[in-house]
């Protein structure tokens, strides 16, 4: 695992937030905008078609959202443990080697 491309990931993921929060607004303005312009005559069917349409798409960013920051986390946690027994084997190897205990 290469430290600086989990790096280049983590950037492009946290720069891709911004997108994401800006789909989420966007959907939000057009669930709330939606309904009092679909209302014609007093009949509200297409209104009510699309509030229910914008309810079912509304969690789709934020869950998105959610899933890559898991992912992210879990990538972040990975190579923290990969770091860590890396140092661990050069201290092993040190060790091995020199018969000198190594604190890195």
């Amino acid at each position: 695992m290469d430290p600086d491309g989990v790096l280049g990931l983590m950037a492009a993921l946290d720069a891709l937030g911004g997108d994401f929060q800006s789909a989420h607004r966007e959907i939000d303005s057009a669930a709330a905008d939606g309904p009092a312009s679909l209302t014609v005559d007093g009949r509200r069917a297409v209104a009510n078609a699309w509030r229910t349409f914008m309810e079912d798409r509304r969690i789709v960013p934020g869950a998105v959202m959610y899933s890559i920051s898991a992912s992210a986390k879990g990538v972040g946690d990975a190579t923290v443990v990969i770091v860590t027994g890396d140092e661990q084997m050069a201290q092993d190897l040190v060790a091995a080697s020199f018969g000198v205990d190594v604190v890195l």
